[in-house]
């Protein structure tokens, strides 16, 4: 198939899902903020928020789950989402309530009489927790209440498709240093002196560039305190050569005993660079990987390779962007 063939395909995919994006929105509710970070002893709070897209929202409902080792959860605030336009509602009770023993809270809100739903974002409720454990991650998982979460307002009071935003909250332990190292090697484990090695602490959304020397594959980075990097945090190494030829982005999750030993080592093997966009990995950027990428679009799947204007997702610009590289080769 010719060139623009294939780029006609890919532009009416294109058009058809700018078109069918209305109808496929959904509401949201999440926890904000999406990470805490606190110490043993502290009290903070998180808002449980919706977001209706395009629907009129007449009852919001959820379950919030939460490491009871953890947190202990003290009061459930009713928040104004249901009642900002001056109209009351009542609190479904019960089951809404706290249960620090099966560590979940329960909570359901509907608005009162013949009045429309609420077409604008809000917090639904506001939760306090007071921090019991010494350190750690308790993840806040937002479920449904008895198979419901959002409704639409009546005659046709039926289910709002939602989509759920989940929280963490990090519990750090002491204020010691903490030291991540290691070694880079290239691809056939010869020693790669100088890389470029960064860090991220993928919860914290905090990136560091650890310390590296021309004469040596050793990179070290040394952290103030472990308040950054805590038990059961995701980090990120992204490492690549002086020549920019091989790299490697890999994930570690940090351990009770890496927090207890103030750090830890982590070697890393460099892989030869992939083009961005050489999807299929054939050393070539074709009308192929375009498609490639379409369909990934679709699906809702990621690749970084396929991430060819670096936002996080892939789209279908992405494949556009490929196609465009592809004429001009």
């Amino acid at each position: 198939m010719k060139l623009k063939g294939i780029q006609l395909i890919i532009m009416t995919a294109v058009i058809l899902c700018i078109f069918a994006l209305p109808v496929m929105a959904t509401s949201m509710i999440s926890v904000e903020p999406a990470y805490t970070e606190v110490w043993q002893g502290d009290e903070f709070t998180v808002n449980i928020t919706v977001d209706p897209a395009e629907y009129n929202v007449y009852a919001a409902s959820y379950t919030l789950y939460f490491n009871n080792t953890l947190l202990n959860a003290t009061s459930l605030e009713k928040g104004s989402f249901l009642t900002q336009d001056g109209n009351p509602s009542n609190i479904q009770d019960p089951p809404t309530g706290i249960d620090n023993t099966a560590g979940e809270i329960k909570y359901g809100e509907y608005r009162v009489g013949n009045v429309p739903g609420i077409t604008e974002y809000g917090v639904l409720t506001t939760i306090t927790f007071q921090v019991i454990g010494e350190e750690g991650i308790s993840q806040l998982n937002l479920s449904d209440l008895d198979f419901a979460l959002l409704y639409s307002a009546p005659p046709e009071y039926v289910p709002v498709p939602t989509t759920l935003n989940n929280g963490r909250v990090g519990i750090a332990q002491t204020q010691s240093p903490f030291v991540i190292s290691g070694y880079v090697f290239n691809e056939d484990e010869s020693v790669c002196n100088d890389p470029a090695v960064n860090i991220t602490n993928m919860d914290m959304g905090v990136e560091w560039m650890a310390k590296t020397n021309e004469t040596s594959n050793y990179y070290q980075l040394a952290l103030s305190s472990c308040a950054d990097v805590i038990t059961g945090a995701i980090i990120r190494f992204d490492a690549t050569s002086p020549d920019g030829s091989q790299s490697h982005v890999t994930e570690h999750t940090v351990t009770p005993d890496e927090v207890d030993a103030g750090g830890f080592k982590y070697n890393i093997t460099l892989e030869p660079l992939r083009l961005p966009g050489d999807v299929n990995d054939d050393g070539e950027i074709n009308s192929a990987d375009a498609a490639i990428v379409l369909q990934m679009a679709v699906c809702g799947d990621y690749n970084t390779i396929a991430d060819i204007n670096h936002d996080n997702s892939v789209t279908s610009l992405d494949a556009l962007m490929i196609l465009q590289v592809v004429e001009e080769l």
